[in-house]
């Protein structure tokens, strides 16, 4: 029975389980001293090593006294044992799953972190006040050196960058200004801008949800509006971003709002 033993090792039975359940296929019900005897495992393993096969389906406890085991049939015992192996391997395979789910969520992160590029915060700083958003506005047309493009609604606050876009327009900047058409009747600085030079235009409709200026097509600031209605605007705080696609996007905005306004003319006083 040495072969069979070797062949049961192969299905991942121990040594033990193996010779104890030979002895039992040879000699038919036996107490656990005759099967200590016909197997050669020690008596004190021998329980242990029938209730392990008897976990897997290939033996069972006879009932009577004194207490005997018997081989289940092994074509029986077989179909039992690979069940019960089934069953492990599936329980195994599921926690691998969980396992694998687990640690592909930690390296999709890492993964992706080297190939989209840089993090939001990289792309758009945000900034902490419309105090700093005002700073911010005036460096960049300071620095502007071909296009200034202002996006806006009523244009109010003109008077703080009036200084900065004159000296643009003496440098032979282009400075554009789109406003909401409101701007003709509720707000004279779209009038004043005009005035020193800008070239103004107004759209119709309902008012852009952003604000903003953009300066070379390299550099953008902005504020969206979380709800458009000019009584009651809800504002979120001010974004810089010199990232391409941003300004793009931007820049697209205003072009196609651009298109569509019409000049800012005298008769709009």
């Amino acid at each position: 029975m040495s072969s069979v033993v070797q062949k049961l090792r192969e299905l991942k039975l121990t040594e033990y389980e193996s010779r104890v359940y030979c002895a039992l296929v040879e000699g038919g019900a036996l107490t656990a001293e005759e099967v200590s005897k016909a197997s050669g495992v020690p008596l004190t393993r021998v329980y242990s090593v029938l209730e392990s096969l008897q976990a897997k389906n290939m033996v069972v406890e006879v009932a009577g006294r004194p207490k005997k085991f018997e081989a289940l049939q092994p074509r029986i015992a077989m179909k039992g044992y690979v069940a019960h192996m089934r069953s492990i391997m599936e329980g195994e395979l599921r926690r691998l799953e969980e396992r694998a789910r687990e640690l592909s969520t930690v390296l999709e992160s890492i993964y992706w972190s080297k190939r989209l590029g840089p993090s939001t915060a990289e792309v758009l700083r945000q900034l902490a006040s419309l105090g700093e958003m005002e700073s911010y506005t005036k460096l960049m047309i300071s620095t502007a050196e071909r296009e200034v493009r202002i996006l806006t609604y009523l244009f109010t606050w003109f008077d703080a960058v009036r200084e900065e876009l004159s000296e643009a327009l003496r440098r032979g900047v282009e400075v554009k200004v789109l406003a909401h058409e409101l701007s003709r009747t509720a707000s004279r600085k779209v009038h004043e801008a005009k005035s020193v030079g800008v070239e103004v235009r107004v759209y119709a409709g309902e008012p852009y949800p952003i604000r903003g200026t953009i300066v070379d097509d390299r550099r953008a600031l902005f504020m969206p509006y979380m709800t458009v209605t000019p009584e009651r605007p809800l504002l979120s705080l001010p974004y810089y971003s010199e990232n391409v696609a941003v300004v793009r996007m931007l820049r697209d905005a205003f072009n196609y709002l651009w298109s569509s306004s019409r000049d800012l003319e005298a008769r709009d006083l």
